[in-house]
């Protein structure tokens, strides 16, 4: 796999081999890093050795938490979570967006758009065109 994703190919992406449970080598593997793509995802027929689940261990991630949809507002292709409290003199939110249902929650277990690989790939080359300087 660290052949087929060669720097010279993709020079944004960093190839990282390392273990989850280790914060250390976790923080100096995503130190200036603005995205992290599992290698499932890029390899789907690639060997990875299961472990089981661990104690205390999240199947799925909780991006925005059902406490917290009264509070939210829904756009095209992103959500806006409002503060509970207004720290400011205001009648009403700010947000011109769809407000989320009170059983609203966002989580990746419920999530129904996923990357392919090659979405995954197109996505990383725009990342380094934009940190590419203009030619001239």
């Amino acid at each position: 796999m660290q052949q087929e994703y060669a720097a010279d190919r993709y020079p944004c992406l960093r190839y990282f081999i390392g273990d989850v449970r280790d914060p250390e080598r976790l923080h100096r593997a995503f130190n200036h890093i603005d995205i992290i793509i599992h290698a499932a995802a890029l390899c789907p027929n690639c060997e990875i050795e299961l472990t089981g689940v661990r104690p205390g261990e999240k199947m799925h991630e909780v991006m925005i938490p059902q406490n917290e949809a009264r509070n939210t507002y829904e756009y095209d292709s992103y959500y806006i979570i409002q503060p509970a409290y207004r720290f400011f003199k205001r009648a009403a939110p700010c947000c011109t967006g769809h407000k989320v249902t009170l059983d609203f929650e966002y989580s990746s277990e419920t999530n129904t758009d996923w990357l392919q690989k090659e979405e995954l790939l197109e996505f990383v080359k725009t990342l380094q065109d934009r940190r590419e300087p203009p030619a001239g």
